[in-house]
């Protein structure tokens, strides 16, 4: 046999992949396999090798690169990345953890994590394989580290090991006769104690197993595909393929041969010991249990497939050159879809034949007889209806060997689909159900009842119009059924409406049965189930775990289980106590291996559940339809403080901010990632156990000390991560937290107040004092206020008024010039006394004091006082004698001096917004020329006015306002001095009561 070079053989190898991508169109996908492409994230659809590691991550080897896969995305990894090649044939996991992979130029590399690292010895390695021309047939690790290789025309086995730094590579001699073989050598990941070397004319073949040589001739190989495979199964058996051939060598030499259709790719097994060999464009064979002599089956018709691995959860990948990955959930589910010959994938209707056959209603009139035990022709037929139609076939029963399936009409077929008898009838029939008593058999549309009788002929018709969705006959022979609008019941020849009873339904009902028990079990589109028995009703939905609320089909196994097909799946209902009405539910959907979430049609047959729905038929044994029990693993893969990423192997120390911690997680699950939820508590913080669909969990404000964070998965089936991932950090305490600050602010505090309850006390001493002292100052004030209005001039020129009025025999002028100065004697006295009088006080003393200055001068003048009405109506209170001065000095130096014209004084109190204004306006000779007259009263008359304003800055640090005083010397338009007019601002806020 003349052998290619490996390159060749994988140029032809891509041609075919080629060539099946561009046929691969016209077929349809495979029933129950999920199909992983590059619009997933796949970086090629050339995919060489399928390996799961430690952690529960599927790694996929293609011409692309390396990528690694959680259920969610990719990540992929490139020579960019570390990798030596682009093209990886191989990969596998050693026992410290390191993930290997070798390229098509047999150099090797590691992943440390994160990037790919090349090795030393690669420049030997690619000299060695000759750059491509050669490559490896077998890739192993030993316990200690060490990557065993070998391959084409090499001398055996080759090794590295971590001592070196796998700087080196060393030949693996086997001891005896298999020195002398220069072929190609294979292992396995966990022994080294069996070998297979192929004599160089490719004639024969030498097998050295538990010390026994095997040896195998090739005289009719195909000599094309010259693919060598060999591995040692879980029963201890060596297994070989060349060309289309598979070889079984046993411990004690024995050899069985088989042949395929296809030439060989790969050959492996799983863990219940299946055999697993994939072919070129001859899909995957399965052989059950490993003995090669049972009949395979045959999943991936017509692919090439290059890998088949089992991950850790009981699903199958299937690696193909040309067309991805496939994923199949579970080997057990049986499929029957467009891609295996069924006529229609959108099942109408399914009824359970004979042993373990199935009748199958499809559109157009069509009916499929299924046997899944049989091949070929025998497996599957089919009746087209003769009618063009576009009905659908939704009645169909069998009764023993007879088949009746119902369209326009009613036909009775034989155990082939050949049509021997039939019934014609008006109407298209939405089901049909059969006494099991009698053997009537009623069909109903959505407008009529049909009851047909044992020997096939029409009983009678009932009209209704009464759209009926679904039908049963009770243990006790009652007909129960299921309409748009609820629960009916046939009393007679008529249905009566029982939706409005206690225990009624009203909503759709889409499958009603009856158990042994008498249970009447109801599944309705929208509310669950139903449980109808000995005058209750118990109701089921998805909060006490059903799939769905929307319910298409139920049905009965012989266990009195109930089964129910909903729009998510199907559920199992179990245990049901009538007393209680508790019961258990289990539910399943695609991730458990079912077809469609959308399960239209279900019944329990020979220990067998079928399912039908809109892309075709699945089948599984009960005993086998088990919950997920694997737990997911879960892993921590980056954590955020802001936008920096921490590192997780060590711990991460925070600094107390207002950053937000973003926790990034995901649990490996290939059969429901979408379904995986995430259970956290945070130690340290709050413990109660958080339940989240998000693959991100984020914290902010969280107070200084030390944390760990707990994070398990959850998978649907309700099973949890055996160990949790763990997130420790700790938060330091800012310094204004920290306790030698805090005792600093303590210290700095305790002096402060010490501080400013000294200032305090001082303060307030202070203040007493000077309070004390400007109520001396007022006093004195008050007193020369009270000498400075009394000067011996005023009362000696007033006595002398008095004496002039006497002498004149004016007597009663004496009498009215000494009654008013005896009442502003006694007005000033009592001023004296008090801060504050009244604005009615002040007025009457301004009267008095200018009235008496008008009797005791000759230059006569007038006067008028102002009151603004606002003043009048309020107690409003002034400085005492605060205004006297002012109009005495206007009188003396403006109005007395005056010799020509009249002379007049006007004194107005106005109010303004919030003040008092208080003016004294005169027409005298002005200020200027006042100060030119050399008097001696001048003095005087400046000294009372010098004693006011003293009065008045005093009375502003008292009441911390600010009176004020404005002097206006007033002149005509030639700028000639025509009088003064002074003006006093007052806050009336301090001098009213």
């Amino acid at each position: 046999m003349n052998f290619p070079t490996v390159k060749i053989k994988f140029i032809l190898l891509f041609l075919i992949g080629s060539f099946f991508r561009l046929n691969g169109q016209l077929v349809e996908q495979p029933g129950g396999f999920r199909h992983i492409t590059v619009r997933d994230g796949l970086p090629s659809s050339e995919v060489y090798k399928l390996f799961q590691d430690k952690m529960g991550y599927m790694w996929m080897c293609t011409d692309a690169g390396v990528c690694r896969y959680n259920g969610y995305n990719f990540q992929s990894f490139t020579t960019r990345n570390g990798l030596t090649d682009n093209t990886v044939f191989k990969m596998t996991e050693d026992s410290k953890g390191k993930i290997w992979a070798q390229g098509f130029s047999g150099a090797l590399s590691y992943f440390d994590g994160k990037k790919f690292n090349p090795i030393k010895a690669n420049d030997q390695l690619v000299e060695l394989y000759s750059n491509g021309q050669k490559s490896s047939f077998c890739m192993s690790t030993d316990e200690n580290g060490g990557i065993i290789i070998g391959g084409f025309f090499t001398h055996g086995l080759f090794k590295l090991v971590p001592e070196d730094n796998y700087g080196s590579i060393t030949p693996v001699k086997p001891s005896g006769v298999a020195q002398e073989m220069q072929m190609i050598w294979t292992t396995t990941q966990k022994s080294n104690n069996y070998y297979a070397a192929i004599e160089p004319n490719g004639k024969w073949a030498n097998f050295f197993h538990n010390g026994i040589i095997s040896t195998i001739n090739f005289n009719s190989q195909k000599g094309v595909f010259a693919y060598y495979q060999c591995f040692k199964d879980h029963r201890g058996n060596l297994i070989f393929s060349i060309d289309n051939y598979l070889y079984c060598i046993d411990s004690i030499g024995g050899i069985i041969m088989k042949e395929f259709s296809a030439p060989i790719v790969t050959v492996g097994d799983d863990k219940e010991n299946n055999l697993w060999i994939s072919m070129f464009f001859g899909g995957t064979a399965m052989i059950p249990g490993g003995d090669i002599t049972a009949e395979p089956k045959i999943y991936l018709a017509g692919k090439t497939v290059s890998c088949v691995f089992e991950d850790n959860e009981r699903g199958y990948w299937f690696s193909t050159v040309g067309d991805g990955v496939y994923y199949l959930p579970d080997i057990r589910f049986g499929y029957l879809t467009a891609s295996e010959g069924l006529a229609k994938s959108n099942v109408q209707s399914v009824a359970a034949f004979r042993k373990n056959e199935l009748v199958i209603g499809l559109p157009n009139g069509t009916i499929s007889l299924f046997n899944p035990e049989k091949k070929g022709e025998q497996r599957l037929y089919t009746y087209n209806s003769p009618v063009n139609t576009t009905l659908p076939t939704e009645s169909i029963l069998t009764i023993g060997d007879s088949i009746i399936g119902s369209v326009t009409g009613i036909q009775l077929f034989d155990s082939t689909l050949k049509v021997v008898n039939a019934i014609k009838s008006k109407g298209h029939f939405k089901g049909v159900i059969r006494n099991p008593t009698t053997g009537e058999i009623m069909f109903f549309t959505p407008a009529s009842l049909l009851f047909v009788n044992s020997n096939f002929n029409i009983d009678s018709t009932q009209n209704t119009k009464i759209r009926f969705t679904a039908a049963c006959y009770g243990n006790d022979g009652t007909i129960w059924l299921g309409a748009l609008n609820g629960l009916w019941k046939m009393v007679g020849n008529l249905p009566i409406y029982m939706g409005d009873s206690s225990t009624g339904v009203k909503a759709r009902i889409d499958g009603i049965c009856q158990d042994k028990n008498g249970v009447l079990w109801i599944a309705t589109r929208g509310e669950g189930v139903f449980a109808i028995c000995n005058g209750k009703k118990w109701h089921f939905g998805e909060e006490d775990g059903m799939a769905a609320n929307t319910c298409r089909s139920i049905a009965l196994d012989p266990a009195n289980g109930i089964w129910v097909g909903t729009n998510h799946g199907i559920t199992y209902l179990s245990n049901f106590e009538p007393l209680t009405g508790k019961a258990k539910l289990r539910s399943f959907n695609t991730s458990h291996g079912l077809l469609s979430d959308e399960v239209k049609f279900i019944i329990f047959h020979n220990k067998i559940l079928w399912m039908g729905s809109n892309e075709g038929i699945c089948w599984i044994g009960v005993n086998d339809l088990v919950k997920d029990t694997v737990a997911p693993p879960i892993y921590i893969t980056k954590v955020l403080f802001g936008k920096e990423e921490c590192n997780l192997d060590t711990l991460s120390v925070f600094d107390f901010s207002d950053k937000t911690i973003r926790i990034f997680v995901e649990g490996v699950s290939f059969r429901d990632p979408e379904g995986i939820r995430y259970k956290y508590r945070m130690i340290g913080g709050d413990e109660q156990w958080i339940t989240t669909a998000n693959r991100e969990i984020s914290f902010s404000s969280l107070s200084p000390g030390d944390y760990q964070l707990e994070i398990v998965a959850v998978n649907a089936d309700g099973q949890q991560s055996d160990h949790p991932a763990i997130f420790s950090f700790f938060i330091r305490t800012p310094f204004y937290r920290t306790i030698w600050f805090l005792s600093v602010v303590i210290v700095l505090l305790i002096l402060l107040v010490w501080a400013g309850a000294i200032f305090t006390v001082r303060r307030k001493q202070k203040r007493v004092e000077e309070k004390a002292e400007t109520e001396r100052r007022i006093a004195e004030l008050r007193l020369s206020a009270l000498r400075a209005q009394m000067n011996p001039h005023f009362i000696f020129n007033a006595i002398n008024s008095i004496q002039h009025f006497v002498l004149q025999n004016e007597s009663e002028s004496a009498y009215n010039y000494l009654a008013k100065f005896s009442s502003l004697i006694r007005m000033v006295l009592d001023q004296s006394q008090s801060e504050t009088i009244s604005l009615e006080q002040e007025l009457k003393m301004l009267n008095l004091y200018i009235e008496l200055e008008q009797l005791r001068f000759e230059r006569p003048f007038t006067f008028e006082i102002y009151v603004d009405r606002e003043l009048k109506d309020e107690n409003i209170k002034i400085p005492g004698m605060l205004v006297q001065p002012f109009v005495e000095n206007a009188i003396w130096h403006g109005l007395l001096t005056k010799k020509e014209g009249h002379a007049w004084l006007k004194i107005a109190f106005l109010k303004k917004d919030g003040y008092a204004e208080i003016s004294i306006e005169d027409n005298g000779i002005g200020r200027p020329a006042a100060a030119s007259l050399k008097q001696g009263k001048e003095k005087r008359q400046s000294y009372g006015l010098q004693i006011t304003e003293e009065r008045l800055r005093l009375s502003e640090e008292k009441h911390l306002d600010q009176p004020t005083i404005l002097i206006t010397d007033l002149k005509d338009n030639k700028g000639n001095a025509v009088g003064t007019k002074v003006v006093i601002n007052i806050e009336l806020t301090d001098y009213e009561d």
